[in-house]
């Protein structure tokens, strides 16, 4: 019975805040990372210029008020790392949330304009791919599949990942159990872990 009045009081507490206690995932994550998300980020933030125009035209206008450094209470919108992370939940607040009237950023004020709403789906899928040349591609596949070799297909290039998706998919996975070129191939490379497979599934379904 206490564990019940418990749970009450929480979803109680989230209802008040604004946030939906049914759609949890809203609740921003902050910047520190471990198992999947040790995946880093491939460029600094000072040098990712989308992400500082990005941050002047979307975050600077539109969250920084609520999710800054100086916030405690919401997670810091400022950082490149942070928003990489919560992506997928801030497109959900600034679209779908809109239409329902519940969980939508901002709060107050007009909704997010769609162009920019566009360009951060573009910066979120570049830089996501970015990380997984850097922990997945490079690790596991640059050696054979590189901007430079000539025999096998240039995974450097997002356009040929997403037109050779499935056969990369069985490659690293199915192809290991059928002994049909693996990839890598056995001995010659690093397996690609349960956790990096998610973050690329994760990746071509947000496109």
């Amino acid at each position: 019975m206490k564990n019940q009045v418990t749970e009450f009081l929480f979803l109680a507490l989230l209802s008040s805040c604004g946030v939906n206690p049914d759609k949890s995932a809203l609740i921003f994550a902050s910047g520190s990372q471990s198992g999947a998300d040790q995946i880093q980020i491939n460029q600094s933030q000072e040098t990712d210029a989308a992400f500082l125009a990005i941050r002047k035209k979307l975050i600077d206008v539109s969250c920084i008020k609520c999710h800054s450094s100086t916030q405690k209470r919401h997670s810091d919108l400022t950082s490149r790392a942070v928003v990489l992370k919560n992506a997928d939940d801030m497109i959900y607040r600034m679209t779908d949330a809109w239409d329902i009237g519940v969980d939508n950023m901002p709060p107050k004020g007009n909704p997010v304009d769609p162009e920019i709403i566009k360009e951060f789906k573009v910066w979120k899928s570049d830089a996501q791919f970015a990380n997984l040349q850097k922990s997945l591609f490079e690790v596991s596949c640059l050696k054979c599949h590189g901007a430079g070799q000539t025999r096998h297909a240039n995974l450097t290039s997002k356009t040929i990942v997403i037109e050779k998706y499935d056969d990369i998919i069985y490659k690293v996975t199915k192809a290991f159990d059928e002994s049909n070129k693996p990839m890598p191939p056995v001995g010659k490379g690093k397996k690609v872990s349960p956790e990096l497979i998610k973050e690329l599934h994760k990746w071509k379904e947000s496109l």
